[in-house]
């Protein structure tokens, strides 16, 4: 079967939907091809992947509205059995037309925070319906999402977790109890509530080291002056800008992975691929409770989820002293990451692959 997927966030993007796009196309191998509209992003059409399919980096996205329409024209240059998107607004349009008119059959993938946007008016919710309807499969990334789209449309989707994509290492000794964070520098990953919590704990800043990383932005100063203003400098080291091998490396020296994120009106975490990047290096993670997130990390059996500062920091607490505690949670956030690699075999059976 020749599959296509059409994006418009895939690598060399950041974020966790281009990685998470990735990840679903390489379990499908050389059946799959991509066509990745990324104009936009610096390089893109320069990057070379090292993937068991073909990519293509193009510009279909028309600079006037409809801006979908360009992806119609891209899909019908492909002669493929089955198209996939990541974007159920505005490709799943594009993907909708295509199949009235090629017949070919599509598969639509949802996140979290795009379907929410793909609901919020009655014009958007009635073109989603159309969508997910004549969709031949729907695929989500937790299964708290699964339950609203099934709520919305009747239909049950495909449950399929994103996979870590920094590859797992062996770990390395530090003289310091070492935490990290991972992610994009902005308010909403919650960094800022970690350096909050460690000035209020300063008999343990001679024991612990905690480790920012993620690409710049406009919140890198404020966490800056936040750290310098909280007398943290001996404590947290920031690193932006990194790349995969720096990435892998934090995993390696870290005891503790913390990213206790805040839910914002345009935007929120849908899972968390960090979160099993960390547990596949056998490091448990206290992440804030919501839906998705308390699939990522499972409280009290491979973290622990916080819903307020007073529990992140009893949590810290907890996890900074209790080293065998800390380690069983690792075991286990090592074990249910390797579960949920089976997920994707479910999608295959759904589409009698």
């Amino acid at each position: 079967m020749k599959l296509l997927t059409i994006t418009i966030d895939y690598l060399p993007m950041p974020g966790g939907v281009a990685r998470y796009t990735d990840m679903l196309c390489e379990a499908f191998g050389s059946d799959m091809s991509v066509v990745a509209d990324l104009r936009d992003a610096t390089g893109s059409n320069d990057h070379e992947t090292d993937r068991p399919f073909d990519v293509a980096y193009t510009s279909f996205m028309q600079s006037k509205w409809p801006r979908w329409m360009g992806a119609v024209h891209e899909l019908a240059k492909h002669n493929v059995d089955l198209v996939m998107t990541h974007h159920v607004l505005p490709l799943g349009i594009a993907c909708l037309m295509n199949k009235r008119r090629t017949n070919t059959d599509y598969v639509v993938v949802l996140h979290g925070m795009d379907f929410e946007l793909a609901t919020r008016n009655v014009w958007k919710r009635w073109i989603t319906k159309q969508v997910l309807r004549e969709a031949k499969e729907i695929v989500t990334n937790t299964h708290a999402l699964a339950e609203r789209v099934e709520t919305f449309i009747g239909r049950k989707p495909v449950i399929v977790h994103p996979q870590p994509y920094i590859q797992p290492a062996e770990n390395i000794e530090t003289r310091r109890l070492s935490l990290l964070s991972v992610g994009r520098l902005v308010e909403r990953k919650g960094m800022q509530r970690v350096l909050d919590v460690l000035s209020k704990v300063p008999h343990l800043h001679d024991r612990l080291q905690y480790n920012i990383l993620g690409g710049s932005g406009d919140y890198e100063q404020t966490l800056k002056d936040r750290i310098e203003e909280l007398s943290l400098q001996d404590v947290v080291r920031l690193q932006v800008d990194v790349d995969d091998s720096d990435v892998q490396r934090a995993y390696q020296e870290a005891d503790l992975f913390v990213l206790p994120t805040l839910t914002r009106p345009e935007d929120r975490e849908g899972f968390g691929i960090v979160y099993h990047e960390a547990a596949q290096f056998g490091i448990p993670s206290i992440a804030t409770d919501m839906p998705g997130v308390d699939e990522a990390v499972i409280d009290g059996r491979t973290g622990m989820l916080v819903s307020s500062d007073d529990e992140l920091l009893d949590a810290l607490t907890v996890l900074i002293h209790d080293d065998e505690l800390r380690r069983e949670l690792g075991r286990n956030a090592k074990a249910h990451v390797e579960e949920s690699r089976n997920m994707t075999d479910d999608l295959k059976r759904a589409l009698g692959l």
